[in-house]
């Protein structure tokens, strides 16, 4: 960091004289100005998370944090946020009053308090060293540590105390190294104090370095610093801040300059040589800018509209008034007695000398060796002009409103109107071939050449009509095109090529003698390598696209995308201009270097599950299982412009690709699993250049028995199995059901084979003997046979209604809805009641009053019926009785029905007629899993029982 010197400029009259000699009956005025401050100030305060506002000291630790001292607690800052430590949340504190810091060899960082009390932070705990008896309660001003590591706190009457983290020692009233906050070690030996009100180097008592007597006249307490560029920083009582120079040069910071206060407490300079300054008020850090910037009160009201060069060096600059201004480094002079023309949005000066702005009066304003005339075109009409241009053959342009104006010998005619497309021209630039390139707001890009005139949209590849900036490279051949919303384009070979880059609006395009572009952006001045940019370009490659300058170096260019201003130019020595709203600022481009130096990433802590987790050096740490959610605190410890700062990161374990975090110093995680994880963050400094190795925080996450390997692979085994049994189970359930299926199937087609047995057998047979009656009753009539015709009609007949029956037992067991106990008893007891009516023998019914809900199933009921009438032919054929009577009886586990008559009984009956018939009961009552018993009564007479079990699975 250079602390320079930076003059007021002052100007003759002479000097301008000479400067604007040329332009007749044009007065010149001396503007007084001066240079703004060469320091950049930051301040932050308690309402910027500072704990109080008196800052009483100020270190840097060597991870690269800041630590502050106040009254209400310390205080450690990372650029962005501070992290207090007070009596609240580090309760071994003995006080919040500490006034002041520091780190030994071993890393310990000490603070000494306003009652006298001394305590240190070991890792990330805080200790209080005991005290000696006799210790007084004055406050701790400074820490002394020898060279053999012995360290001493000094309280502010001299008196010192040995610490350590052992304990304490005896008192004593002075040693003879102590410091003294008014004198400050020097680089070159010895140390610099003020004496007899002189700023001197002694080394022993020996003077032996002056810069002369220091810029204030009373006596007061003071705090020196030498910083590392060899100048001397004094911090005052009442003058705010001096910064010597070698030369006795110096530059003087206070509260009108932009110090939060004039009082200074504490001094620091930093690894990057930014100055910490401590106040009554607030925190400070005072750096160089990379810019050089001039104020003057004649347009401190107002706004620089447009800047151009001079051809003698130094700028044109107008305002929004209408003033026109010649500007150098030494000297500010305002062209007087011009008429008031309009806010001057361009200007230029032509190779003659004459100077040329718009005049919105009527056309252009001239300013030449005549004085300064108006100029009109020559078809009479005037029109706004917002651009200014000469092109290589010395011709002029303007671009205005209307249409594209030709200045030559002082005519100026039309070439493009609103009628070819041309309006509202924003910037011209011209090749040596005699092409005129213009962008327009609306109306795209267009080529002049040879009078053809020739556009560009979307119809030819170009992804914005609103362009902002053009820029002709001589050495690459290609147009370089700023648009509004599609950021920066490059035309080559007909081809239009976007350059992938953050900014979306480019205002200026400038290059400087090592041939790198300076782009004025969204946010500030971007500088980039025209090689990189090219190779870019054709590759499609993205553009990280650091903002080199912008407001954190106090420089914010002006960004006029819809009237055509030009804020920005170079000037013949090389040096680039930039108008700042009312400010002017100047860069020297060989003095801006990219930052190279990568900046140190620290990982803070890790909040798991809402438990904070302090890491200090720690960079391994063991989770408990569970981590349902993780937050990783970290940040990068450069106080340059830490809100430039760019953050990537990645989780090793979890994923291997990077993400960009902007500028985001935190991310989270929810529900990691077990496992070994790596997070590894890198960090861009203000100038995009990155870490070449990342931070890192390695950790592992326990597992529930539940999420270990034996408990999964046992899981998936025992997973595994229940699949299979399940799988077969469905399997068997499959083939039981295909068998269901078949058994339902073949008892099906049973069943058509025994409807069409009993069709074939009964109603076939008994269709047949109808058939022959027919036959014989057609015979006996022909042969008028009298005596046989009548009864062959009643055997037809009786066979009829024998068929009749046997078609209805067909149907009632067919019809599924008769499938019912219900229906099987009243069909039982019905065709009983119908076949005993035929005979001699009564009928007596025993059945159930109500019956259960049961389902018996055709094939039950077929066999059943055929069963019971086998039983009935039994008892008319044999039995000789008078009376039967048929019973149903239900029972939990059965269905019990009987036939008993009252006849001779079975005796001996055993024709072999009779035993076939037994044998096809038991058969029939045994295929639906039933039996069949049958025995004599007592008292005379037979008992037949049918026996249905009620869970009989042919009643499913």
């Amino acid at each position: 960091m250079r602390w320079g010197r930076y003059w007021m400029l002052r100007v003759t009259g002479l000097c301008c004289g000479m400067a604007l000699g040329a332009f007749s009956g044009i007065s010149t005025e001396v503007v007084p100005s001066e240079s703004i401050s060469p320091f950049l100030i930051r301040t932050w305060r308690v309402g910027d998370g500072l704990p109080f506002g008196q800052v009483g000291d100020i270190i840097q630790r060597r991870n690269g944090f800041i630590w502050v001292a106040t009254l209400n607690g310390a205080a450690r800052f990372d650029g962005i946020r501070f992290q207090p430590f007070n009596v609240v949340n580090s309760p071994n504190l003995p006080d919040n009053r500490i006034r002041s810091l520091h780190e030994d060899a071993r890393d310990i960082l000490w603070m000494g308090h306003d009652t006298g009390h001394v305590s240190f932070r070991v890792d990330n705990d805080f200790f209080t060293a005991p005290l000696p008896p006799g210790w007084p309660g004055l406050p701790i001003i400074d820490f002394i540590e020898t060279e053999e590591g012995v360290l001493w706190a000094v309280n502010e009457a001299g008196g010192v105390l040995r610490v350590g983290v052992e304990g304490t020692a005896a008192f004593e009233e002075s040693v003879s190294d102590v410091r003294k906050t008014s004198a400050a070690p020097s680089r070159s030996g010895g140390e610099w104090v003020v004496r007899r009100m002189k700023l001197i180097r002694l080394e022993g008592d020996e003077e032996v370095e002056s810069l002369g007597e220091v810029p204030w006249k009373t006596t007061q307490k003071i705090h020196l610093l030498e910083l590392s560029n060899g100048s001397v920083a004094i911090g005052t009582t009442f003058g705010g801040l001096f910064i010597i120079d070698r030369d006795g040069s110096f530059e003087q910071l206070q509260r009108r300059t932009g110090l939060s206060a004039n009082q200074v407490l504490s001094l620091f300079e930093d690894n990057e040589q930014t100055l910490w300054v401590g106040t009554t008020d607030a925190l400070n850090a005072v750096r160089t800018k990379r810019h050089t910037g001039i104020e003057t009160g004649e347009w401190r009201f107002q706004t620089l509209r447009s800047i151009a060069p001079r051809r003698a060096g130094g700028i044109w600059a107008g305002t929004r008034k209408g003033q026109v201004f010649s500007v150098d480094m030494g000297s500010v002079c305002e062209l007087t007695g011009l008429e008031p023309s309009g806010s001057v949005r361009a200007l230029i000066e032509d190779r003659t000398g004459t100077l040329w702005l718009n005049n919105d009066n009527g056309f252009l304003m001239r300013i030449g060796s005549d004085g300064a005339n108006a100029v009109l075109p020559a078809e009479g009409s005037g029109d706004r002009v917002w651009a200014l241009h000469e092109d290589h053959a010395g011709v002029l342009w303007a671009g205005g409103e209307t249409g594209l104006w030709r200045g030559e010998n002082d005519l100026w005619r039309m070439v493009c109107s609103e009628a070819d497309g041309v309006s509202d021209i924003q910037c011209m630039a011209s090749s040596e071939n005699g092409t005129l390139w213009f962008g327009m707001k609306t109306g795209g890009l267009a080529a002049l050449r040879d009078g053809i005139l020739t556009r560009y949209g979307k119809n030819e590849g170009l992804p914005n009509p609103h362009i902002t900036a053009l820029y002709i490279d001589p050495d690459g051949g290609g147009l370089w095109v700023g648009t509004c919303g599609n950021g920066l384009l490059l035309w080559k070979d007909g081809v239009f090529y976007p350059v992938p880059m953050a900014q979306n609006i480019i205002g200026n395009i400038l290059q400087d003698e090592k041939k790198r572009f300076w782009m004025v952006v969204e946010e500030g001045i971007t500088v980039l390598e025209r090689n990189a940019l090219y190779g870019r370009a054709r590759e499609m490659r993205a553009i990280g696209t650091p903002i080199i300058m912008d407001a954190n170096d106090g420089l914010e260019p002006s960004l006029y995308v819809d009237t055509g201003f030009s804020t920005a130019c170079r000037s013949s020595d090389g040096r680039l201009w930039f108008a700042s709203g009312r400010d002017l600022s100047i860069v020297v481009p060989s003095d801006i270097q990219r930052r190279t130096e990568a900046v140190p990433v620290v990982i803070k802590d890790t909040l798991v599950n809402d438990e904070v987790i302090r890491l200090n050096t720690v960079n391994a740490i063991e989770l408990e299982p569970g981590v349902h959610r993780m937050n990783i605190n970290y940040s990068a410890l450069s106080y340059i412009a830490p809100q430039r700062i760019r953050f990537k990161y990645r989780m090793v374990g979890a994923s291997d690709e990077w993400v960009n975090m902007g500028t985001r110093r935190i991310v989270s995680y929810q529900h990691l699993p077990p496992g070994r994880y790596r997070f590894e963050v890198m960090a861009s400094n203000s100038d995009g250049v990155w870490n070449p190795e990342p931070a890192f925080l390695s950790f592992s996450v326990a597992a529930f028995y539940w999420e270990t390997w034996w408990f999964k692979t046992a899981l998936y085994m025992g997973g595994f199995f229940l699949i299979v049994l399940i799988s077969l189970g469905v399997a068997e359930r499959i083939n039981r059901r295909r068998l269901i299926r078949a058994e339902s199937l073949h008892a099906v087609e049973q069943e058509r084979t025994r409807i069409a047995m009993d069709i074939h057998d009964e109603i076939g047979s008994e269709l047949t003997r109808i058939t022959l009656l027919c036959n014989r009753i057609t015979s006996a009539m022909r042969r008028n046979d009298s005596t046989n015709a009548p009864r062959h009609i009643s055997e037809m007949e009786r066979v009829s209604a024998k068929l009749v029956q046997s078609l209805d037992e067909i149907v009632w067991v067919v019809r599924p809805i008769n499938d019912t106990l219900d229906s099987l008893v009243a069909y039982l007891s019905k065709y009983v009641g119908n076949f005993l009516r035929e005979t001699e023998m009564g009928c007596d019914l025993d059945i159930p009053m109500e019956l259960p809900t049961q389902t018996v199933p055709g094939p039950v009921r077929h066999n059943l019926f055929l069963a019971i009438k086998e039983a009935l032919n039994n008892i008319t054929k044999h039995a000789a009785a008078k009376r039967v009577v048929f019973g149903v009886a239900i029972q939990p586990a059965s269905i019990r029905i009987t036939i008993s008559d009252n006849g001779r009984g079975i005796g001996d009956l055993k024709s072999e007629r009779f035993q076939r018939g037994l044998e096809n009961m038991k058969r029939r009552m045994k295929m639906i899993g039933g039996s069949f018993s049958i025995r004599s009564n007592s008292e005379g007479g037979t008992n037949v029982e049918f026996l249905l079990p009620r869970n009989n699975k042919d009643f499913e």
